[in-house]
């Protein structure tokens, strides 16, 4: 994103407040001098109850997800799994699909410059808890998903974005997940957690509509070692929440901030952001459907002297974002807290 010139800072006040191992047991039975060995036996160590152990090949794991039915539990064996992988199917409310592992289980792309390392297209509630991804283009791509749950996963050595929500795909969460060693091929698309996409893709991914990707909530998550932001929220989302993550980027970031905003109407609160360079936050308006009311709240930031926590940029000064003064600095003598004044804290 462009390097927005900062205005002259004003005097404001914030309140410190810092606030299978085992692969498969098989049951074992006697018949005559031979030993017969039950396969249909559950996994030793369940990543959830019920869970089905999925075999150790590749096309094991595209099978099993091609046929994954509404409430089946599907474990990843204790290997890694080379390739790329594609979900199409999709759960229910009431009986969502899970994939998840008990020894962290891998599934690794053979490039960084090509494919996804698991891609939902048109997949709806599924839970993907407790396995790593390492390599692709992207790690976790969403395209047009929903009500789907990323939980303790862990992303890194991609070659843009770690996780990327794209088209249309709402009211997902993204938890208690790391992701770190992003943009290898191409630095400048190296986002931790990407939401919606640029108004100069519409056209290519939602009709020449704006991608509202909305209501998707981002918590409890630590970026760090991402080589542009550790979140970037596009125009045209809205209503999402950034909470309780932590939040970095280091000296070689392409970027001017941690976390940019250009949806409306999301809630960025309690998180620690640490920025080597750059603003902690921006907002920016690059459109009618952009960079309005949005608010920042009871956040911790580390910043350097020359730049300000949180920047409210441009036609963002006056489209109704709000910055809270429970916003805390760690070193509130050697930089500024914002570019506009704080408001009483919600």
């Amino acid at each position: 994103m462009p390097t927005q010139a900062h205005a002259p800072r004003r005097a404001t006040r914030f309140t410190a407040v810092f606030q299978l191992a085992a692969v498969a047991a098989l049951a074992i039975g006697l018949s005559g001098c031979g030993v017969v060995f039950d396969e249909s036996a559950a996994p030793s160590t369940e990543c959830a109850p019920g869970a089905t152990l999925i075999g150790a090949s590749a096309s094991d794991l595209q099978q099993a997800l091609d046929e994954a039915l509404p409430g089946d539990v599907l474990q990843l064996s204790a290997t890694t799994y080379s390739g790329e992988f594609t979900v199409t199917t999709s759960g229910t409310a009431s009986a969502p699909i899970t994939l998840c592992s008990s020894n962290d289980a891998t599934i690794s792309p053979q490039s960084t410059s090509t494919g996804y390392g698991l891609h939902l297209d048109h997949a709806d509630y599924w839970k993907l808890d407790g396995f790593s991804i390492t390599g692709g283009k992207k790690g976790i791509m969403l395209d047009a998903s929903s009500h789907n749950e990323l939980t303790n996963l862990k992303v890194s050595g991609t070659g843009e974005e770690g996780i990327h929500l794209r088209t249309h795909s709402s009211d997902n969460i993204v938890s208690s997940s790391t992701i770190h060693d992003t943009g290898l091929s191409n630095p400048e698309f190296g986002e931790g957690i990407y939401v919606g996409s640029a108004e100069s893709n519409w056209c290519r991914y939602t009709e020449c509509q704006p991608d509202r990707s909305d209501r998707n909530v981002l918590t409890r998550n630590h970026v760090y070692d991402v080589a542009a932001e550790a979140i970037d929220i596009k125009e045209g989302t809205g209503d999402g929440t950034i909470s309780e993550n932590t939040l970095s980027t280091p000296e070689t970031t392409t970027v001017d901030s941690v976390v940019d905003i250009k949806g409306s109407g999301w809630t960025a609160r309690e998180n620690r952001i640490s920025a080597a360079l750059g603003a902690g936050i921006q907002v920016h308006r690059v459109n009618a459907d952009s960079g309005a009311q949005n608010v920042i709240t009871a956040n911790t930031f580390d910043v350097a002297a020359s730049q300000y926590a949180i920047e409210i940029a441009g036609a963002a000064q006056s489209a109704g974002n709000t910055v809270t003064c429970d916003n805390a600095i760690v070193d509130s003598t050697a930089s500024a807290p914002s570019n506009i004044a704080c408001s009483p804290n919600r």
